[in-house]
């Protein structure tokens, strides 16, 4: 049954503006509650809800330098895709990993439903996002989108809630925004080798 366990494979999807400590730690919770052996972390192109979002190249490169910063328990592969549907992901995923406020989001708005359709989800706690809202959000959609959905959901009290601080190199377990990276700030859960690469192409600023 272990081996079973270990075979699984995964996606990860996001803008990624950086790949930063709170992602390291949302990917490790996942395999925790549901070990996988293989994940691909897929870097949207040309995401329609961050139009203001770093060239795909940029971002490519910066979740490339992240991984490569933190000694994974499993393979990955970093591939940029078209859309956070990632319709030319041609691998077979039996599971992707979201967190409970992204999900939220996309099924608040009927043009990215199908983001929440395609695999099956282990959606992660957020803090002070009851899992109620998930399913309050659930309940609302017609009932053919309903069924469609399927996911785990991964709890702080199943497996605790962690973001990687790269100065300290331990884990922390507060709340972390993309935004607050980009704005200067909580930059120890980037990569030194990231914050360098910020600041030779000057984004941010």
């Amino acid at each position: 049954m272990l081996y079973y366990c270990l075979m699984k494979t995964a996606a990860f999807i996001g803008t990624f503006d950086p790949l930063h400590g709170a992602h390291i730690g949302q990917l490790l919770r996942a395999h925790q509650f549901m070990p996988f052996s293989m994940i691909y972390i897929l870097v949207d192109k040309h995401p329609f809800h961050k139009p203001t979002a770093s060239s795909w190249q940029h971002r490519l490169q910066m979740a490339q330098l992240t991984l490569k910063s933190f000694d994974m328990p499993f393979d990955y592969r970093v591939i940029p895709v078209v859309s956070s549907l990632a319709p030319d992901l041609t691998e077979e995923v039996d599971y992707k990993i979201t967190g409970i406020d992204s999900l939220i989001d996309n099924l608040g708005d009927s043009k990215r439903h199908i983001f929440a359709q395609r695999w099956p989800m282990i959606v992660l706690s957020v803090p002070r996002i009851k899992e109620s809202s998930l399913t309050d959000a659930i309940a609302i959609l017609p009932k053919q989108i309903q069924q469609t959905i399927r996911y785990s959901y991964v709890s702080e009290t199943i497996v605790p809630m962690m973001n990687y601080d790269f100065d300290k190199q331990i884990f922390i377990s507060e709340r972390v925004h993309s935004s607050q990276l980009r704005s200067g700030k909580n930059t120890a859960l980037i990569p030194p080798s990231v914050q360098r690469y910020i600041q030779e192409h000057q984004l941010y600023r």
